[in-house]
């Protein structure tokens, strides 16, 4: 025995090409590997105040929910109905809240109805946007900008949401796949 080990024996892989079937795994393996690629998206978000500094970047896919990431910390509980809160993309208007409830009058339309704010944890200093039905112009910077009121007092955060669609960055759809094209071989 020289003290190499055996080479273990590598098969060809064959796959079994059935009317959705092939579509259906595809689907499943290509979203599967872009998750757990892009899944960090509750990074925590560090106030800059007054920076405009991008302070996280979060990922999703087309359809998906996600949430953008945005806390303060206070001395004490925030009050909210002294307290106002801007979600904007540039000057558009993604989510407006004051005087402790939603303001949305001003929101721009492509959000309409797919925004909300976590309530219950706003006066504990959670301000993250929760976006449902996530599109691709959804990819954009956003800004957290929290003002007291009272003390005109101003905290800002900026926050990358970058949106895939499936196969988006090749160009190819799943029904113009073929055997040849998957293996690069004629004989499949």
């Amino acid at each position: 025995m020289t003290g190499h080990s055996p080479k273990p024996h590598l098969g060809r892989l064959r796959l079994d090409i059935r009317k959705n079937f092939f579509t259906e795994r595809m689907v499943k393996l290509w979203s599967g590997l872009h998750r757990e690629v892009f899944r960090k998206q509750l990074d925590t978000a560090l106030w800059s105040a007054d920076k405009g500094q991008l302070d996280t970047t979060c990922h999703a896919f087309v359809g998906e929910t996600v949430v953008l990431p945005c806390t303060i910390t206070l001395p004490g509980e925030l009050t909210l109905s002294k307290s106002m809160l801007y979600w904007q993309i540039g000057t558009k208007l993604v989510h407006f809240f004051q005087n402790g409830q939603d303001s949305l009058k001003g929101q721009d339309e492509k959000f309409h109805g797919r925004t909300s704010l976590f309530l219950d944890q706003m006066k504990h200093g959670n301000l993250s946007l929760k976006i449902s039905n996530v599109q691709l112009w959804d990819d954009a910077e956003y800004s957290c900008i929290y003002r007291q009121t009272e003390s005109y007092q101003t905290k800002k955060s900026t926050i990358k949401l970058n949106v895939s669609g499936l196969l988006a960055t090749t160009g190819i759809t799943l029904e113009k796949i073929t055997k040849y094209q998957l293996f690069n071989s004629p004989e499949g």
